[in-house]
Order: C-alpha cells, then sequence, then structure tokens
C-alpha cells in the first residue's frame, strides 16, 4: 500500500513541469545556434584549406617541376588535390592554372605553367552547401557558396622543356 502511495504522490507531483516547458521552448533556438556554429566554423575550415591548397600549388608551380610522366599543369593540379585534405570533388571543385608573360596584363594562356621568369596563376573554385537553415537563406534559393581563391606567382628561372 505504501508504494502505491508513493506512485501516486509522484504522478500528481507538478513541480518539473514548468522546467519541461522552458526546455522545449530553449532547445530550438539552442540546436540552432549549435548547428549555426558548426556550419560557420566547417565554412572557415573549408576556407583555409583552400587557401592553403591554392599556395602550396603556387609554390610547386614556381619550381617548375613535374611529377613522372605527366606534364606540369597535371602535376601542379595533383599537388593542389593532394593539399586540399580529402574536400577535393571534381564535380564541384575546379582547379586552372595560366601562365602570363611579365608585364603584360590579361595575357594568359590558361593550362599552361609559363616560362622561367613569367607569372603563373592558380585558381581553386569550389562550392560550399550549408545545412542550417539560417546561414544557407542568406547564400541564394541554392544555399550553398562559392569559395574561389586566386595565388599568383613568378617562376623561378628553369628551362624551357619545363613550361608545360
Amino acid at each position: 500500500m505504501a508504494k502505491l502511495l508513493r506512485r501516486n504522490q509522484f504522478l500528481r507531483d507538478r513541480r518539473g513541469d514548468t522546467d519541461l516547458v522552458e526546455f522545449s521552448l530553449i532547445l530550438p533556438i539552442f540546436l540552432l545556434l549549435m548547428f549555426a556554429l558548426i556550419d560557420l566554423g566547417r565554412y572557415y575550415w573549408i576556407r583555409e584549406t583552400v587557401e592553403n591548397a591554392v599556395r602550396q600549388a603556387g609554390r610547386y608551380a614556381v619550381t617548375g617541376q613535374n611529377s613522372g610522366s605527366t606534364n606540369r599543369v597535371a602535376s601542379i593540379e595533383q599537388v593542389a588535390q593532394n593539399a586540399m585534405a580529402g574536400l577535393y570533388n571534381p564535380d564541384t571543385t575546379t582547379i586552372t592554372v595560366s601562365g602570363s608573360p611579365v608585364g603584360r596584363s590579361g595575357s594568359t594562356t590558361t593550362n599552361f605553367g609559363g616560362y622561367g621568369g613569367e607569372n603563373v596563376t592558380v585558381t581553386i573554385s569550389t562550392q560550399l552547401g550549408f545545412f542550417t537553415p539560417g546561414i544557407a537563406r542568406y547564400f541564394g534559393p541554392s544555399g550553398s557558396n562559392t569559395l574561389t581563391e586566386t595565388v599568383t606567382f613568378r617562376n623561378e628561372s628553369f628551362p624551357v622543356g619545363q613550361a608545360n
């Protein structure tokens, strides 16, 4: 009988009802803020990774090197892909290498690393989608943002045969 009486008192006890209502009102706001922080942190991490990849590819490009049997542009693109730490997706990421003579602005050749003493430009562009509705709506109907990073270096002196 004592057990039944304690159970009935427990079922009639309303002390936690207000806490439950407060929790149910605050929980969606808290979760939205947490996912927004995760989304923004992911955005900045991807941006820094792409910046690092374009910098690494540019530093590799100025040396005039190529790896093995591939041409120089393919080697530069491979360095960028390796530096992207698993973020490279051929469907959403484009890597462009172009060379231009020093002093001639606007005169560039795509898929060409430039000769020694000329400029080489490496551009990486990638799509980044957001999963938090509050953030995604600021980036248009697609809910994604295009990150584009570009770096231009002047090539070191190297034999002409290594230019492409």
